[in-house]
């Protein structure tokens, strides 16, 4: 069965939800089983385990979005080469993917387990639970080598408009997890151990499904493990349009660690609630985050085939989506927010701080989702640097400033919530002002094989 799916022709609204109600289902799946693996860790373990869990997210982000940079260059490349009808550039796309993955995920495996203790102080955990977030750490950092293959071959499914099978992939790995988070936690009392080996072996399948497909005969470009190799010039290209993308997502990471550090100074149940919040917010994250992916797509293959109509046209439809979507999203988790972070845990500090940050932050997500949508454009197009000089300013520049001189004023938790929420603000003001002074100037160039 062909799952490609070629976005150069018909109604844009279809063909980004074809697109990407796959890659939100697929997402949802992963922030449902986040949902639930906090819940069974805060009821089976407790808030100490909870915390220790929530601490080390912005450590793990930080790896991730380096190679999730690189493999949205990948997705890039691949749809404009899908775009043009060139098979062979996407092989050879294909190959340099698969060898890249290996070097990185190797290196981000090494790193983040040698260097857990270090990532733990730099994030001032409470002492109470600082054991607890290394030992996690350097369990999960064994399931980054397969985490950084999967990312980097889905990229590839998806460049040709497959995002059907990543659904797959994500759904059985997300149970599996679930199921053996239950089993490690409950059954075999591993606590938070347990946890963290459930996770390793989830992304171990994952990674196994994606290569039994690519490597199928079926697929558009099998791969071959002879085959795969460096070629400088699909690297290059890669680099060009990845590296951008790393930067600001690591500049990201890092400045969400930074606000972290300082969240965890105001004591373990600080910690806790701005992490169920930060969980919570994630399921409006990855909504956003699908369709700025499924925009992605969508420009980069009506670019590739030199279509440059389709381009705003594709932009309004998703603006269209995020803005509805969002808004009504927003709306529900302001009021209900004491009542989800009560599912996690049942200690009012720990409720009262987690659905702080959900309000603060139910105000902001409207910008964060319009920056999203312009960004998206611009990568298809291949401008990946100006959404990151963007961000390095607004997201990561700013909020940097504002903790120092904010928690220098006063020791306020509130004003470390609001960080974000202004800095999407900012985000949002400066990408829609370069956008409509030089759309016209991008869509000019063209795109050769």
């Amino acid at each position: 069965m062909n799952r490609t799916l070629d976005m150069t022709k018909g109604s844009p609204l279809k063909l980004l939800l074809l697109f990407g109600f796959p890659i939100l289902l697929g997402n949802l799946f992963q922030q449902f089983y986040t949902f639930f693996d906090s819940i069974i860790v805060g009821s089976f373990v407790g808030d100490n385990a909870l915390a220790a869990i929530n601490a080390t997210m912005a450590i793990s982000n930080l790896f991730i979005s380096v190679f999730s940079g690189l493999a949205l260059g990948a997705q890039v490349m691949i749809s404009q080469a899908f775009g043009a009808k060139n098979i062979t550039k996407i092989k050879n796309i294909l190959n340099v993917s698969t060898a890249l993955s290996i070097v990185l995920g190797l290196v981000v495996v090494l790193a983040t387990y040698l260097l857990a203790p270090l990532f733990v102080e730099i994030t001032h955990c409470d002492p109470a639970f600082s054991s607890e977030a290394t030992l996690y750490l350097r369990v999960t950092s064994f399931g980054l080598f397969f985490l950084v293959f999967y990312n980097l071959e889905t990229s590839i499914l998806r460049g040709i408009g497959d995002s059907i099978r990543p659904l797959f992939f994500l759904i059985v790995s997300s149970v599996v997890n679930i199921i053996l988070d239950l089993v490690f936690i409950i059954v075999f009392k591993m606590g938070i151990e347990g946890a963290g080996l459930a996770t390793v072996i989830s992304q171990m399948l994952s990674a196994y499904l994606v290569y039994k497909v690519i490597s199928s005969e079926k697929f558009i470009c099998p791969l071959r493990f002879k085959e795969i190799r460096i070629i400088l010039k699909e690297l290059q290209g890669i680099f060009k349009i990845g590296i951008p993308t790393s930067i600001q997502n690591s500049l990201i990471q890092l400045s969400n660690i930074l606000i972290q550090s300082s969240i965890n100074g105001f004591g373990i149940y600080a910690t806790a609630g701005a992490g169920v919040s930060n969980r919570i917010g994630g399921f409006i994250n990855t909504t956003i985050f699908s369709i700025a992916m499924a925009i992605t797509s969508f420009i980069a293959q009506n670019y590739g085939a030199q279509k440059n109509s389709r381009v705003n046209s594709g932009r309004r439809v998703a603006m269209k989506l995020i803005l509805v979507i969002v808004i009504s999203s927003s709306s529900l988790i302001y009021f209900i927010a004491p009542t989800i972070v009560n599912l996690f845990s049942n200690n009012a500090e720990v409720i009262y701080y987690g659905s702080l940050s959900l309000r603060v932050n139910s105000f902001g997500f409207i910008f964060l989702g319009i920056t999203h949508v312009y960004s998206g454009v611009l990568r298809g197009l291949g401008k990946t640097e100006i959404p990151m000089y963007i961000t390095m300013i607004s997201w990561c520049l700013f909020r940097v400033l504002w903790v120092f001189i904010a928690i220098g004023l006063d020791h306020d938790i509130f004003l470390l919530f609001i960080a974000r929420p202004i800095s999407w603000l900012l985000s949002t003001i400066a990408i829609i002002i370069y956008y409509h002074r030089n759309i016209n100037h991008l869509l000019r160039k063209n795109v050769s094989y």
